[in-house]
């Protein structure tokens, strides 16, 4: 094996002992030279077309990589889309479910107000039968005392039943306006 040896200027030499340096100076067998040409070109062929084969293998992976470099990035924009319309629908869905939080409290608070207004009701009939029936039994006449014209004789019950019937349609009026308010 050659040893380094430093020279003065820095360079490093090798030194070849001696078989080493016998194996050098000696010629070399050399096969025909015509066979010798033959060969080296059939090699230079066969290497040639091994390079065009690997040249068109190269050719087409750099295709294929193109290809998938290209799907890879519709699949991202594809992706990306996704996301977004994904973002999107998921506001869209808070945005319905605070509405239909808000519809189901104002559904829940009209129910109530209906259920106060159908016993407002309720205690309005009673009032108006227990009315008719204080006035039925009643016989106060009011008009026609001093027999004007523009007096007429009626009975308590026809004053009272007048009295209820505007009492009643304010009651109705009042009922219509709360309700318009509740809507």
């Amino acid at each position: 094996m050659p040893r380094k040896q430093n020279s003065p200027t820095g360079d490093v030499n090798l030194v070849l002992d001696e078989h080493q340096a016998e194996s050098f100076s000696r010629p070399k067998p050399q096969p025909h030279k015509r066979e010798a040409v033959g060969d080296a070109i059939v090699e230079l062929k066969t290497n040639e077309d091994h390079i065009n084969k690997m040249e068109k293998k190269k050719n087409q992976m750099q295709e294929k990589h193109r290809k998938m470099a290209a799907e890879v990035k519709q699949t991202k924009l594809s992706m990306a889309k996704l996301g977004k319309e994904n973002n999107d629908l998921k506001t869209a869905v808070d945005d319905l479910e605070r509405n239909n939080s808000s519809l189901k409290a104002a559904v829940k608070k009209a129910k109530r107000r209906a259920w106060e207004l159908e016993y407002d009701v309720r205690d309005l009939e009673q009032e108006v039968k227990t009315l008719r029936d204080w006035l039925r039994n009643s016989v106060a006449l009011v008009g026609g005392i001093d027999k004007n014209p523009g007096y007429t004789a009626r009975s308590a019950l026809e004053i009272s039943q007048e009295e209820e019937i505007g009492r009643l349609k304010g009651r109705i009026r009042d009922l219509e306006y709360s309700r318009e308010g509740t809507q």
